[in-house]
């Protein structure tokens, strides 16, 4: 015989709660309704037959009762208030189906109500449920099976497949266990436990607060996932507008609030007296509201079963959402946003796992709500991806994150955005630590975290330890083990040792018990951890019979969690786990990858301290909106970069800011480049300032502010055929006047370095003196305001329009030149010298007799 396997027997002891009621109509009598009595009542029982026998009174009740193809489409209790039944169902043949009546009936303990028809079936008398105890509902396939009437009573329905709509209250716990949708539409719902779904859709058109009737109840928590599926089991609460019930109107769940928690059951559960650790991959929840132009808000934290195992959070829909609340319990859950709303995340998150973006826009309201900042070990690194859709940084300073960018986001404004008028920044921090290897920690001495090096300063950390498989050692198999080979099983429980959190599961082979499986290591632990196992006979599921073990203090592991991001790291610094033991750790730094062409932009203004780098070189940069962008880093992108729209500052102190590709700007577009630093291109590669552009030497223009500045186009070291095009507006402050002197502290300056030279054609000259009394300055006075000594040769001269350059004294003009060193711009004579003056008067004369002939 083959031995069952882990999930096997959980899914047989779990089944045995929920599909009892089945077992039940085996040895209950079971009634057809056959629809010969001379009207559609319960009470006459010339309408059933049981087996051979019709008529057949069922008024005695506890009856399991069928319906198939046969009679009217609707059927009437009339019994008195209370009947009960075992169970009722709706064969595979049966017609669509009406049971009503104006009392209720009572649904045994163990019962079910199951539509395994094609039709949908529709219930509309009150079901009670006064004993307690379990009971199963269920529809087949896409059908629906409708309660119209209140379900009340001390038991719970666990609502086990198919779709099922409850519009009356709901006293009795409800559970949506596996797939379909679960619809509570009554916001009078007084049920006082969790709302659950741990598979499957939970729909509901209002949610409150705790203790406030809702169709999610009054409960405090909603639940969703489950921890003991051996595969990723996922579960959605779906909030609605649909709220036309039984003729009233009570308002839309996605436009509600609520603060109760939402947890994640990623863990360890009971089920059937026995705790089993967890097996899956993980469990996971989604929130989603289906209702568009609304928000609903989540004011209550997000936690999950287990810090230590896997789990995902979920946040679409058309509708817009809000979570106010934190991820806590540093879980190791990924966030994913998807749909065409919008979402904002407000809490200091400490999730280690990923933040996706799949489509619409997610928003945070915290620097640190994009998670990252919890104990991490290998293949546990977080960070956040756009892949489609939005991430808008909201105006959040000093952002840490592992940032991957792809496409041009929701509706073409950007993959990452600000739109806040508060600036937002990426900070170059250390976003998380990961824990590459670790050993033995003897005596289990927490190691302290140091971090040197990289070039920055103020990051800290803290690492925990958790139990590892060599924590444990078999000394007795125990007997009467089921299996062989590699199969495992789980049911220890590991405590004390002053940890918590750890779960593991015990490997049989030849049936006996041979070592663990560490499924989650837990944190805190300083001494040696205890392990126990169920007494046979008291629910545990497994066989496993008094195994016994010694646990010892010198196999933890370690992980690492970031409590101080720091700031000025160029390279990522040493981590440096000390104590006993060999422990190893790599800081993950802030940075942002181009993954594929993308756009950064919105109406506010964003720096970026991180390093940019690309995934190859077609991963484009596009700078769009109407705000401002501020590289300070040496960016590494090999990638082109595009200036659409807003202004884009070059502000780095080493490297290129825009990496080591072109940068053209739109023709027309209005848009600015500026900055302090440099762009370093290469050969074959080209800036180009297209007209209708503007190129703007330092980080602002026309405020007398910071002093002269220069920017920096080309290798000053070693310059390359790099294209330089200088066709928009060149725009420089003057912050002083020198007479001839040419001083780098008069003006702003731009340096050009490039083998092929520069080209000015069809450029226009606009210089500011803000401030500065330039009406008193005199003739000759020079400015120079292009070097291009390290170019060889340079291309037309910028435009002089009056009107883009500061008032002078009535007899003085504003002129430029070129030298083979680069542009100046000068202060000469408006009067004519006298031999241009004879020729005009000349000209003049000669006008006025072809006139008078």
């Amino acid at each position: 015989m083959t031995p069952l396997n882990p999930l096997q027997t959980l899914r047989r002891s779990f089944l045995s709660l929920l599909f009892a009621a089945t077992l039940t109509q085996t040895v209950s009598a079971q009634a057809l309704w056959n629809g010969n009595g001379a009207a559609d009542n319960w009470n006459d029982s010339a309408n059933w037959i049981s087996g051979a026998t019709t008529p057949f009174d069922i008024s005695a009740g506890s009856f399991a009762l069928q319906f198939s193809n046969t009679g009217a489409a609707t059927l009437t209790n009339d019994f008195a208030a209370g009947y009960a039944v075992n169970s009722i169902t709706f064969l595979a043949g049966a017609s669509a189906f009406t049971l009503t009546g104006d009392n209720s009936i009572t649904l045994n303990t163990n019962g079910a109500i199951a539509n395994s028809s094609a039709n949908n079936q529709r219930i509309e008398f009150d079901i009670n449920t006064l004993t307690g105890g379990n009971r199963a509902v269920s529809s087949a396939g896409s059908t629906t099976l409708t309660f119209t009437g209140d379900i009340t009573g001390s038991g719970t329905f666990y609502v086990t497949g198919g779709n099922v709509t409850m519009e009356g209250v709901v006293s009795a716990y409800v559970y949506r266990t596996n797939g379909g949708t679960l619809t509570l539409s009554n916001p009078n719902n007084s049920f006082a436990g969790e709302a659950r779904a741990a598979a499957g859709v939970l729909s509901v058109n209002n949610i409150a607060n705790s203790g406030v009737n809702s169709a999610i109840g009054r409960g405090t928590t909603i639940t969703l996932g489950q921890s003991y599926a051996q595969s990723v089991s996922v579960a959605t609460l779906r909030l609605t507008n649909d709220y036309a019930i039984l003729g009233g109107s009570y308002g839309t769940a996605g436009s509600g609030t609520t603060n109760r928690t939402i947890n994640i059951a990623n863990g360890t559960s009971s089920v059937g007296g026995s705790n089993l650790a967890g097996m899956g991959n993980y469990g996971g929840g989604i929130l989603e509201n289906a209702v568009a132009g609304e928000t609903a808000t989540f004011n209550g934290n997000i936690t999950t079963s287990s810090r230590d195992r896997f789990s995902s959070l979920g946040l679409q829909g058309i509708g817009n959402g809000i979570v106010n609340g934190a991820i806590t319990n540093q879980a190791k859950m990924t966030v994913t946003k998807a749909g065409t709303g919008t979402w904002t995340i407000n809490g200091a998150n400490t999730h280690a796992g990923q933040t996706i973006v799949n489509g619409g826009t997610l928003i945070i309201g915290n620097s640190q709500a994009l998670g990252s900042t919890g104990f991490t070990t290998n293949g546990t690194n977080g960070g956040t991806t756009v892949t489609t859709g939005t991430l808008d940084l909201n105006g959040q300073t000093n952002v840490n994150e592992v940032f991957t960018l792809n496409g041009t986001g929701n509706g073409g404004v950007g993959a990452l955005t600000n739109n806040s008028a508060t600036e937002a920044s990426i900070g170059n921090g250390i976003a998380s630590i990961t824990v590459t290897s670790s050993s033995a920690n003897v005596g289990g001495t927490t190691p302290t975290v140091t971090i040197s090096g990289g070039g920055g300063t103020g990051a800290s950390a803290v690492a925990t330890l958790g139990v590892t498989a060599a924590s444990f050692t078999v000394t007795d198999g125990g007997s009467n083990q089921t299996g062989t080979g590699s199969n495992t099983y789980s049911t220890p429980n590991i405590t004390a040792g002053g940890g918590q959190g750890a779960s593991a599961k015990v490997t049989v082979a030849g049936g006996v018990v041979t070592g663990v499986e560490i499924l989650s290591m837990g944190s805190g632990f300083t001494s040696a951890p205890s392990i126990s196992f169920a007494v046979p006979g008291s629910g545990n599921v497994n066989g496993v019979v008094n195994p016994t073990f010694t646990t010892n203090n010198n196999n933890f592991a370690a992980e690492v969690a970031v409590t101080n991001a720091g700031s000025g790291y160029t390279s990522a610094p040493t981590v440096t786990l000390s104590g006993p033991g060999t422990n190893t750790a790599v800081a993950n730094l802030s940075s942002v990858n181009l993954a594929s062409a993308s756009s950064i932009g919105g109406s506010g203004d964003l720096t970026i301290d991180a390093v940019v780098s690309s995934t190859n070189d077609t991963s484009h940069l596009t700078k769009i909106g109407t705000g401002k962008l501020t590289l300070n880093a040496a960016n590494t992108y090999t990638s082109n970069t595009a200036l659409n729209g807003g202004t884009l500052l070059a502000n780095n102190t080493t490297g290129s800011a825009t990496g080591s590709g072109s940068l053209t700007s739109l023709t027309g577009s209005n848009a600015t480049l500026g900055g302090n630093g440099t762009l370093l291109g290469g050969a074959g590669k080209n800036i180009t300032i297209n007209q209708g552009t503007n190129l703007m030497v330092g980080s602002t223009h026309g405020l007398n502010a910071g002093g002269p500045q220069i920017l920096t186009i080309g290798d000053a070291l070693a310059p390359t055929a790099l294209d330089v095009s200088l066709f928009g507006t060149l725009q420089f402050d003057l912050f002083g006047n020198d007479g001839s002197s040419t001083s780098l502290a008069e003006n702003d300056r731009l340096r050009v370095y490039s083998n092929t030279g520069v080209d000015l054609t069809n450029s226009i000259l606009q210089v500011s003196a803000t401030g500065l009394t330039t009406t008193t300055w005199a003739i000759n006075d020079t400015w120079k305001l292009i070097d291009w000594t390290g170019a060889p040769t340079s291309t037309g001269t910028p435009t002089i329009n009056p009107a883009l350059l500061p008032t002078l004294a009535p007899n003085l003009v504003w002129n430029s030149y070129t030298t083979s060193d680069g542009l100046y711009l000068t202060i000469a004579d408006a009067i004519p010298e006298p031999s241009r003056m004879l020729l005009l008067i000349g000209a003049l004369g000669a006008l006025l007799i072809q006139r008078r002939r």
